[in-house]
């Protein structure tokens, strides 16, 4: 008889007697006879026991354990599968509601989440070790006491999840390094930024550098600066049309005859960067369209100038690359 337990018991004894038909035995002697059963392996132990048995019951005579050393193998790392069920099912703990549906989607699409996810961390692990080369104080265990780093990492980490935009993947990670390097210290604004990379898409974002240097954007690709002309408006979404043709043809709607689309898409999009107090646009009279805004004390037109506030440069501050920890090279992407 071949006995099977999946831990070892508490009572050998037990284990050990049978259940069913009696196991094959050896020839009686003396009124007694023996059997041998061979246990899987447990814990990578062979036990083979040795049993007697007289007709009054069954008793334990020798317990031999052995080690097979077949059964000595390495446990197997977690591969990116492991890794993804269980963000399955941390997601039906998160909707409990939503019931087994959501583990079933939640496996389906968990590969593409997963290597995208693993790919940012081993990015932003390059990152940090390559700073920590030239900033002392960073450090692993520094970081791993550093409340507002650890913060920083799982809010933007989820973050991740839920997007393939590689603008916002960037910006994510320049965040955390940006904590990692006490650049944001308090804990409301750091968690507000982290919203907006969250929320925002990539084209909220680069609406957002182009609004903090328009007239730059435009030097770069050779394009003769616009002027804010007195006495009539210059809409944003013609300035913005002109500067970035590329991301007008990408809002612009599948279907052909629908012409107001892309420049419902940007007046949108102008909505969420001034609701949030980044940009200073002004609005027509009755919601119609946004506009540069003008300033009083320029009797002439003139070029246009930067319309981000200065909430809109602390936020770009922190999802762009690190400029200004201690002993960090320049950085010829900063902004002086």
């Amino acid at each position: 008889m071949i006995a099977r337990t999946s831990t070892w018991p508490r009572n050998a004894r037990q284990f050990l007697l049978p259940a069913g038909p009696k196991p094959d035995t050896a020839k009686p002697r003396h009124g007694h006879y023996t059997a041998t059963c061979h246990v899987p392996p447990i814990d990578d132990l062979r036990a083979i026991s040795t049993k007697r048995y007289d007709g009054r019951g069954l008793r334990m005579e020798k317990l031999n354990i052995n080690l097979d050393t077949r059964l000595i193998e390495p446990a197997p790392e977690r591969t990116g599968f492991d890794y993804g069920v269980s963000v399955a099912k941390a997601g039906t703990l998160v909707f409990p509601f939503l019931g087994a549906g959501v583990t079933l989607f939640e496996l389906i699409t968990t590969p593409l989440r997963t290597k995208r996810l693993s790919d940012w961390l081993e990015q932003l692990r390059l990152q940090i070790n390559e700073l920590s080369q030239i900033v002392a104080t960073l450090t692993p265990a520094g970081l791993a006491e550093d409340e507002a780093f650890n913060a920083a990492f799982f809010q933007a980490a989820q973050a991740v999840l839920g997007t393939h935009q590689k603008a916002k993947l960037d910006a994510l990670r320049s965040a955390v390094v940006n904590v990692a390097l006490g650049q944001e210290t308090n804990a409301d604004r750091q968690a507000q930024f982290l919203a907006f990379a969250d929320r925002f898409t990539a084209a909220h974002l680069t609406l957002l550098r182009f609004f903090q240097d328009p007239a730059a954007h435009f030097e770069q690709r050779h394009i003769p600066v616009p002027a804010v002309p007195i006495g009539a408006n210059l809409l944003a979404y013609e300035l913005v049309r002109a500067a970035l043709p590329e991301l007008h043809h990408q809002l612009q709607s599948a279907e052909k005859e629908r012409t107001a689309s892309a420049f419902q898409t940007f007046q949108a999009l102008f909505d969420d960067l001034t609701a949030a107090k980044l940009v200073a646009l002004q609005q027509i009279k009755g919601g119609t369209a946004w506009i540069v805004p003008r300033f009083a004390t320029q009797p002439t037109p003139y070029p246009v100038n930067s319309v981000i506030t200065h909430l809109g440069e602390d936020f770009l501050a922190f999802i762009s690359e690190p400029c200004q920890a201690p002993q960090l090279p320049a950085n010829p992407e900063c902004h002086s």
